[in-house]
This record gives C-alpha cells, sequence and structure tokens, in this order.
C-alpha cells in the first residue's frame, strides 16, 4: 500500500505546485477552446503559454522547458492510467493514494521506474490530466488477465504488450472487476473519480483562468500608472525639465561641456529642484564644475 513522503525530486523544485497548477490550467483553457480536443502546440503557442503563465506566476521557462514539461505530463497521465487500469489495482482519487500488491509493483517497475513514484505519491491532479490529455493518450481498454501462480508469464507479456485505458464515464473506478481480489484487500470504499470530481477541477481552472486575467491586467495597468508619473514629473512646473531648459538657456557663459553634462543630471528630479532652488552664482559654479 503506498503512502505519502515530503521528500522533494528536482522536477518538484523546478515545478512548485502553484506553478504546475497555473500551467494545466492553462493548457486547460486552450484544449478547451480547440475543436478537435488537444491542439498540437506550435513554437509561437509555447511562447505565448510562457508569456500567460507569467503574467500568473511572475516566472518564465521559456518554450522548451514548457513543451519538456508537457511531454513529462503527458507521459506521467498515460503511466498512471495504465497502472490504475490494471487487474488488482484500486485508486482512491479522494487521497490520491494506489493500492496493490507488492507482485503488481514489481510488474510495473519492470516497465519504468517512475510507477515507484506513484506507489508513494499518487498521481497529484490525475483527473485535470485527463482532461487535457485523454484525446492524444486514449486508447480502447485490453481485457486484463488476473496474475496467478499458473499464468504470471501470460499476464506479463500481455501487460507489456497492451494499451493504455482511461478511465471514463461517471462511476468508473480502477480497475477491471473480472480477476480482481476483495476491495477490503486494498480499501475499503473506494472513491472513484465521478462527475463531481470533474466539475471540482473545472471550476480550478476558471479560477486560475480569472487570475491570470486579473493578474495582467493588473500589471498593464500599473505600467500605466507609472508611464503617467514619469511624464507629469518631467513636465510639471515649477521643477520639470522645461523650466529646468529655460532657466540653463538663459544663463551666459555656459560652455557646451557644462551644457551636456547638466543635461544628463536633469534627467533627475532631485537635481532639477536643486538647480531651479540654487541663486544664480551657485548655478554658475555648479555648472563650472561639471567641466
Amino acid at each position: 500500500m503506498g503512502g505519502h513522503n515530503n521528500v522533494n525530486t528536482g522536477e518538484d523544485m523546478r515545478w512548485p505546485e502553484k506553478n504546475e497548477d497555473a500551467f494545466l490550467a492553462i493548457l486547460y483553457e486552450r484544449v478547451k477552446r480547440h475543436p478537435n480536443g488537444t491542439p498540437s502546440f506550435k513554437q509561437v503557442d509555447w511562447n505565448e503559454i510562457d508569456e500567460e503563465l507569467f503574467s500568473v506566476i511572475g516566472q518564465k521557462y521559456g518554450a522548451d522547458r514548457l513543451q519538456g514539461k508537457y511531454n513529462r505530463l503527458r507521459l506521467k497521465h498515460r503511466q498512471f492510467s495504465d497502472l490504475i487500469s490494471y487487474t488488482g489495482v484500486t485508486y482512491s482519487s479522494s487521497s490520491n493514494q494506489v493500492y496493490a500488491t507488492e507482485e503488481v509493483w514489481k510488474l510495473f517497475k519492470k516497465k519504468h521506474k517512475n510507477y515507484i513514484t506513484f506507489k508513494s505519491k499518487g498521481c497529484r491532479n490525475y483527473e485535470m490530466l485527463g482532461q487535457i490529455f485523454n484525446n492524444s493518450t486514449a486508447h480502447h481498454a485490453s481485457t486484463q488477465l488476473p496474475l496467478n501462480s499458473d499464468g504470471n508469464h501470460q499476464t506479463e507479456e500481455h501487460f507489456f504488450s497492451r494499451g493504455v485505458q482511461v478511465i471514463e464515464g461517471e462511476k468508473s473506478c480502477a480497475g477491471s472487476s473480472r480477476g480482481k481480489r476483495p476491495l477490503d484487500d486494498y480499501l475499503a470504499g473506494c472513491n472513484c473519480v465521478n462527475k463531481e470530481t470533474k466539475l471540482e477541477n473545472f471550476d480550478f481552472c476558471l479560477e486560475i483562468l480569472a487570475s491570470s486575467l486579473s493578474a495582467r491586467a493588473e500589471r498593464d495597468l500599473a505600467k500605466a500608472k507609472k508611464y503617467k508619473e514619469m511624464s507629469n514629473q518631467a513636465t510639471s512646473a515649477p521643477y520639470s525639465i522645461d523650466e529646468c531648459m529655460d532657466v540653463l538657456e538663459n544663463l551666459d557663459d555656459v560652455s557646451d561641456t557644462s551644457y551636456i553634462k547638466a543635461l544628463d543630471k536633469f534627467k533627475d528630479p532631485d537635481w532639477r529642484i536643486m538647480f531651479v532652488k540654487m541663486s544664480l552664482m551657485r548655478k554658475k559654479s555648479w555648472l563650472k564644475s561639471l567641466e
């Protein structure tokens, strides 16, 4: 029986849960808009997704890393679907735990080491991954053969050559009823992946999308406010650049070197204030010091 631990892998460190959740929400929205389900993303799409993700989490991964993450998530969904559809495996969506005998875990470990991660951590966001990848990874289910002492070889051969079964339907539970051990051996009261879980994930997507749009709007408003303040600061009397320029032009015997350096100083609002407040003698001394 699989439990949970708090050990972070390198992947976890590069992709914290909140970043992965935001990435999945953006992918889901694009999948939902595509007429044929899962679209084929091009370079321009990954660049747009990177910008959209940045507006939510304030971090850029780049198109290549996003595409790599997408492929890893797709593989993760396919492998986990393969696991929970196998005879003798039970999955609780509420606790995100997979229950199986050690014999079954050993069988899956032969196929890929990723299955050991499923044993300890389950598959977070499995239902969301299904909404994104079902059209690209789902296959018709194969009939599962139960493990037994006389048919191990046949079962393993069938397992390594079988297609992936993605669970669909309102009340479908992981695994086949044929050849399964009693449910009490694994979990009393399995919580199946149902319609309510899907609706919860839809709500989650909408929340992330709203957050993305809100963050983008706030960012644009902040930029507009900043530009407006800079513009007002540069043109408002009596310490505007225009005012400083007028004063400078009315001074006699200002060298070209001092003039050019003074213009550079006028970019700083503090220097503009000090220059305007200087007496005529101080202004000339200050300009001479710039030579």
